[in-house]
């Protein structure tokens, strides 16, 4: 049977999904996207659809939210309106405002619908490797967690002080763009429970958000974190260190490399891996989800308890 997969933008990240969903299912699949501007049609999908009333005739089954964060709510309320839509994927971050959380978990439990939040960086190499193998890093005392890098280089072509990623009332702000590494916190040491967290501003970006958040707390699995993010750096940096006075290791997301050394010896790993081999996996697993096969690992509410965490970086302001 062939399944209608709507996408609600066609951004950078819409027009990836467009390619990968084409790439993997394209003959179990017909992709339609809402343009919200008469535009011209693109060879990415196979539908244009001009207004929520189109899509709703159309008929998709699964959807793709795709646009900037402060539409994603209500894009999500559009298509819970929709009787045929089963399967919604949303873009991470989920909102861009923690209140709006009892609404929308309540709405798509009454609806019945499965939901899914990205999560990419839980399907590289190295965050694999590192789950796969969880029991050889303990006991695990503490972890250091980097990410940097320079918003203007972004994306291509394009003034990064006009893009919402530079204001915090449109989802914008390091905290939200960044909130990956809040995820894989959860996925791999657990809920933080108490600690410090700030955020600042400290850059001559032209931004109206923060553009570095920093945190030390510990998780309900009594793991140390130490947290830095920001994008005003030149240098890119993407990596995690487990410490533990048995060994050190080091996870290079960017590079995809681990280095392991313990009292007695040292090991280097590098793997093979190309940007959109993390977001190909991950739509193979969202397929799994549509298929029943497996459970939503990181639904609505889940995704929204990751952005509770987040919004702690907002309580002190430097």
């Amino acid at each position: 049977m062939v399944e209608k997969v709507l996408l609600t933008g066609l951004g950078s990240i819409g027009k990836r999904h467009a390619s990968n969903i084409k790439s993997l299912y394209g003959d179990d699949v017909v992709v339609g996207v809402l343009r919200r501007k008469s535009r011209k049609h693109s060879s990415l999908v196979d539908v244009s659809l001009y207004s929520w009333e189109e899509v709703e005739k159309w008929e998709p089954v699964i959807a793709f939210i795709t646009t900037p964060t402060f539409m994603h709510k209500e894009d999500l309320l559009r298509l819970l309106e929709i009787s045929s839509i089963k399967y919604i994927f949303i873009e991470k971050p989920v909102s861009n405002k923690i209140e709006d959380r009892e609404v929308l978990c309540k709405l798509v439990r009454e609806k019945g619908i499965v939901t899914y939040v990205a999560a990419p960086l839980r399907y590289t190499p190295v965050i694999k490797f590192y789950k796969l193998k969880e029991d050889d890093w303990k006991p695990l005392q503490m972890v250091r967690i980097c990410a940097s890098s320079h918003l203007p280089d972004w994306r291509e072509g394009i003034d990064y002080s006009k893009h919402y990623s530079a204001d915090r009332a449109l989802g914008g702000g390091v905290a939200l763009e960044l909130i990956h590494e809040m995820d894989y916190v959860r996925y791999l040491w657990g809920n933080p429970v108490k600690g410090i967290w700030g955020n600042a501003y400290v850059s001559d970006l032209d931004l109206r958000a923060e553009d570095t958040v920093f945190g030390v707390f510990r998780t309900d699995e009594g793991i140390l974190i130490d947290y830095y993010v920001d994008y005003f750096s030149l240098k890119p940096d993407r990596f995690f260190e487990v410490r533990s006075t048995r060994f050190f290791a080091r996870f290079d997301i960017l590079s995809q490399y681990v280095y392991v050394r313990d009292r007695f010896s040292e090991r280097f790993l590098r793997f093979e891996f190309q940007r959109n081999d993390m977001h190909i996996e991950e739509l193979k697993h969202f397929w799994k989800i549509i298929r029943g096969e497996i459970i939503s690992d990181n639904d609505i509410c889940n995704a929204f308890d990751t952005l509770g965490f987040v919004f702690r970086f907002y309580e002190n302001t430097l």
